[in-house]
């Protein structure tokens, strides 16, 4: 996990999940399944519209577009490891 200064938040959504790269796309269904039930996740409030959860070994940072609501999978990382995407 990042140390970042966060808030907590619920996402919820069945929007697209789009992957920024090819390593985040092995995470999409993981991450679409936990949306689409709602996941408990922290805000980045440096960054509006980010936000970090993690769903077992693994950590996610995303950005929810205002605009699309589409959702940007920007990095997926195992826990206590480097990062994955």
């Amino acid at each position: 996990m990042n140390m970042m200064q966060t808030k907590a938040a619920t996402l919820q959504t069945d929007g697209p999940i789009i992957p920024i790269n090819s390593l985040a796309g092995l995470h999409v269904n993981t991450v679409r399944a936990a949306l689409k039930q709602g996941v408990s996740a922290r805000t980045d409030v440096q960054r509006p519209g980010f936000y970090e959860f993690e769903i077992g070994d693994h950590w996610y940072y995303l950005h929810v577009s205002g605009r699309t609501m589409a959702v940007y999978l920007v990095a997926a990382e195992k826990t206590g490891s480097r990062r994955c995407a």
